[in-house]
């Protein structure tokens, strides 16, 4: 199981150079390494992890799957089915910033 989740990030070339590349940047300014984990905004990282939990807690249970068909079954024009797309992400944006909706997809490409 820890081999599954590693496999990625051992093929990733860009995350080792980025990897290095920080490395070889530290050693400029060494006494600033112990201060590494404060330039980091740990709330907002356990925010996003936890919406990408529920994010994909909701994908897994189908309900994605469920609204993308009802309103493929619903609107039956294409350009009515994209304009009703745009009209809801701007109604989103009203109450969320656009990278947040961005995150919630509501169909998927397979259907």
């Amino acid at each position: 199981m820890l081999n599954t989740l590693l496999k990625p990030f051992l093929r990733d070339r860009f995350l080792h150079v980025l990897l290095l590349l920080g490395v070889g940047l530290s050693f400029f300014q060494p006494e600033k390494i112990v201060q590494f984990s404060q330039f980091v905004d740990w709330s907002t990282i356990v925010t996003l992890i936890g919406l990408l939990m529920l994010t994909k807690g909701v994908e897994v249970s189908g309900y994605f799957d469920f609204v993308g068909r009802k309103m493929i079954n619903t609107i039956s024009n294409e350009r009515y089915l994209a304009l009703f797309l745009v009209c809801a992400a701007a109604l989103l944006s009203t109450f969320m910033t656009n990278d947040v909706a961005l995150f919630i997809p509501i169909i998927n490409e397979d259907t």
